[in-house]
């Protein structure tokens, strides 16, 4: 291992050369040394534990007339479960927290659409510790907080206008765990760290991006490479995973230290022309204050361009239950490949035609989203496996 000094960040890169080298092992067992900096590089050996998703039952956060609740999209950042099983999420459409139960039972609504206290304008990444639940509204540039799981609300965190704060991911006290970029010595670094303490948890080096721009009426925008490698976070309490580059490598820091690399013997590969032709899709529309942007799929691939490289990791999530898991297929295709690891660094099983896991109950089930065909929504199912 070796430290790289940046302005008071300390990027922490693993080598591995003839002291890092794992011996043999049966399948499936998890190979684990330490480096001289304290960090654990657990690899997985073996082929793949193949189990199937279960399908679609009829089991799902529930309406108040008993129907399923229909949202109009998902994010594991929207979702979180109390220890009792509550389950709270962001309902973007109606810019608040709904708390159902266990069962899946609607329970309450947490705030509403404004911009007064306790009213919500963008709701980004929605937190829970202990029985403070908090969301982060990009708009407001406020953090909103109430007590006893939403009965009593606590005064808003702000920030100021000149301060980049970056997607904020979970929290502990008044400090908040974020994600923020920065650029030194014109390379593009990611940041992992709590406000409020003078370095980063973790700093690490970004994928390269290309900007092009595309024509918007008179106006172009910029839009990155289709394809291209990108950094996935997800959190626990202080628990934190990482995933940004295209090795299958996942960082795993705990209580502002950085504890563990996980890795898998899965390589980068370039795209097929199927995963192009979904990442284009229809092409690129959007209309911003009366001014209309159109772009072919054919016109947005060639302007664009694709990356050379498809990352071996598309996705990540980790819940309650202490489980890993990682997409490797890209995330508009149907049939989706997910690992699973334990947060030890054991890999576990791999599923196919699943999606990534929302969160986890106490009793073992899982949040997952499927699609609605009929209203285009999403509906978010308790699934458990067998």
């Amino acid at each position: 291992m070796r430290r790289i000094e940046l302005r008071g960040l300390t990027v922490i890169v693993v080598t591995c050369a003839a002291a890092c080298a794992m011996p043999e092992a049966t399948p499936h067992q998890a190979l684990a040394r330490s480096d001289s900096g304290g960090i654990e590089l657990v690899s997985s050996a073996g082929g793949e534990v193949v189990s199937r998703f279960p399908a679609a039952a009829d089991s799902f956060l529930m309406e108040l007339d008993g129907t399923p609740r229909i949202f109009s999209g998902s994010s594991r950042q929207w979702v979180r479960v109390s220890p009792h099983g509550d389950v709270f999420v962001i309902a973007s459409d109606l810019r608040a927290i709904l708390r159902f139960d266990a069962a899946g039972h609607p329970v309450s609504q947490i705030g509403k659409r404004g911009n007064g206290p306790g009213e919500m304008m963008l709701p980004l990444t929605l937190m829970l510790r202990g029985d403070t639940v908090a969301v982060v509204d990009a708009t407001k540039r406020a953090l909103l907080r109430w007590s006893s799981y939403g009965d009593s609300l606590l005064g808003q965190l702000s920030w100021p206008e000149n301060q980049r704060l970056g997607t904020v991911l979970a929290l502990a006290g008044e400090n908040v765990l974020s994600v923020g970029e920065m650029s030194e010595r014109r390379q593009a670094w990611g940041t992992v760290g709590w406000t409020g303490r003078p370095h980063p948890l973790i700093a690490f080096a970004m994928p390269p991006i290309v900007l092009i721009n595309l024509p918007c009426d008179s106006r172009p925008t910029e839009r990155a490479a289709i394809l291209s490698p990108r950094l996935h976070i997800s959190t626990l309490d202080e628990t934190a995973v990482v995933a940004g580059t295209e090795r299958y490598e996942l960082w795993v820091s705990d209580r502002n230290r950085l504890v563990r690399s996980i890795r898998r013997e899965i390589e980068s590969r370039p795209p097929t022309k199927s995963e192009v032709s979904l990442a284009a899709g229809r092409g690129y529309r959007l209309t911003m204050n009366g001014r209309k942007c159109s772009v072919s799929a054919t016109e947005l691939i060639e302007r664009v361009g694709v990356a050379s490289v498809f990352p071996a990791i598309h996705g990540l999530s980790l819940t309650a239950d202490g489980s890993i898991w990682v997409l490797r297929t890209f995330s508009r295709e149907t049939a989706g490949t997910v690992d699973q690891f334990s947060l030890g660094g054991t890999y576990l099983r791999t599923w196919h035609n699943a999606s990534l896991p929302l969160g986890s109950l106490p009793d073992g089930r899982l949040l997952v989203p499927r699609e609605d065909e009929e209203s285009g929504g999403t509906l978010i199912e308790l699934v458990r496996l067998r």
